[in-house]
């Protein structure tokens, strides 16, 4: 079994969901190369655990036990701990949005999308970063993954990503219909949603600067999205 240390905070997420695999029945090797493969598909411990119920037991590499421990445990630590802390880091500018979306597509050669959430200041919720890996050339949006963390988290905003890994900085039709659905229900929960933006190995791309260019946005704060809707003007479609 893997060794538990009494600092949690010295723990690696490898170790740490080891640990959790082991105890849901898992041998010991077996619950190391699972975890490896996990981490490899959703980039941390912290998206495993947030994963839906239903994505957790259609996994092939864990079985119906190890399933149903980690949902348990993604339920509690929810429930329980304050995941989604008001931090002191203020999501107002590119050079912010860029800095904190970079770790999560630092050497990605599939797509991948992430969600930076905020409050009513602008400060970031937590660490606020939804991963979802797709294939080479195209990912799912989990839309409902997203509304709900906006709820948990009682967002005022949210600022989506996603790479491309071809290195085209241009939003395809599928880009810009699947980012006007989110906008749709997430401004039902009463949640804006800021901007979108396309990360590549050369550089990342904003869907607001893109479609209000060559006006230079306003701060974020300044945002009217009913005069301004992210999809209100014409866009060249890829």
């Amino acid at each position: 079994m893997e060794r538990f240390s009494s600092n949690v905070a010295e723990m690696t997420d490898l170790q740490l969901l080891s640990y959790l695999l082991t105890l849901s029945g898992t041998g010991a090797d077996e619950a190391r190369t699972t975890a490896h493969t996990l981490l490899d598909s959703y980039n941390d411990l912290s998206s495993v655990l947030t994963l839906p119920r239903s994505t957790l037991l259609g996994d092939p590499r864990l079985d119906e036990n190890s399933a149903a421990f980690l949902a348990l445990v993604g339920a509690m630590t929810s429930r329980y701990a304050d995941r989604f802390h008001r931090s002191e880091v203020v999501v107002m500018d590119r050079e912010t949005i860029c800095r904190l979306l970079a770790p999560h597509f630092a050497g990605c050669d599939v797509e991948r999308v992430c969600a930076i959430l905020v409050d009513r200041d602008f400060h970031l919720l937590g660490s606020s970063a939804v991963v979802t890996r797709g294939e080479a050339d195209n990912v799912s949006l989990p839309i409902h993954r997203l509304l709900s963390l906006a709820l948990v988290s009682d967002a005022y905003g949210m600022i989506l990503a996603h790479s491309h890994p071809d290195g085209l900085l241009q939003f395809s039709r599928a880009d810009l219909a699947t980012t006007y659905a989110l906008r749709v229900k997430l401004e039902a929960l009463n949640v804006l949603l800021l901007d979108h933006y396309i990360w590549t190995s050369d550089g990342a791309a904003s869907l607001y600067e893109q479609l209000h260019a060559p006006v230079p946005p306003p701060p974020l704060d300044r945002w009217n999205v009913s005069a301004m809707p992210l999809l209100s003007r014409p866009v060249p479609v890829s």
